[in-house]
């Protein structure tokens, strides 16, 4: 598992079995959703997401849902100034649609990519 926490915010990602587990955790709000995912895209996931952080350049690292990607994802949106701004929308489909947006300073990213890099 790869949690990202910074203060009352967290995100926590799991891949196992072509299946990822987003979990988002705030304060006021939680969601949790499964979807199927290739492992080469997860694979292409978490090293868009590292070049972000390694490289500090503008641009996104995102995990979607295949069939419908604007109703359930998850993006990772660098800023090029070291920080990062976390979005999407969880959608369990029966009763909750979770949208949320958080800005993360970079320096919260090491451990947590340390620990996507692991799930591949």
């Amino acid at each position: 598992m790869a949690v990202l926490t910074a203060e009352a915010f967290s995100v926590e990602i799991t891949f196992k079995n072509d299946i990822v587990c987003i979990a988002v955790i705030d304060d006021a709000y939680s969601g949790r959703i499964s979807l199927n995912y290739q492992k080469q895209d997860f694979a292409s996931f978490v090293s868009e997401l590292t070049e972000l952080f390694q490289s500090l350049h503008k641009g996104t690292a995102s995990l979607e849902e295949y069939y419908e990607p604007e109703e359930n994802f998850i993006a990772f949106e660098s800023d090029g100034m070291g920080h990062f701004n976390v979005n999407g929308i969880l959608n369990n489909w029966e009763n909750w649609t979770l949208k949320f947006s958080k800005t993360i300073d970079q320096s919260y990213f090491k451990n947590f990519i340390r620990q996507l890099q692991s799930e591949i």
